[in-house]
């Protein structure tokens, strides 16, 4: 399940993003190059091409954890 503050890592490119926003048709992210994504793709594709790093209580804590600076 796609949640504010889970850091994420895709399969394919190894991008490092943290999920800032959830809705019913809307993903927000921020990746750590500082750009920032908004999508309306399905929650279960997001976690098809994406592994969970770690958790946060809020994506403020992601953005200024260690994994996110890797």
């Amino acid at each position: 399940m796609i949640k504010v503050g889970q850091i994420r890592k895709t399969k394919k490119t190894g991008v490092v993003f943290v999920i800032t926003l959830v809705d019913e048709m809307t993903v927000c992210s921020v990746d750590n190059q500082g750009n920032a994504y908004g999508s309306t793709l399905a929650n279960g594709l997001i976690e098809e091409i994406s592994d969970v790093i770690n958790e946060y209580p809020t994506w403020q804590e992601a953005v200024n954890s260690e994994e996110f600076k890797e």
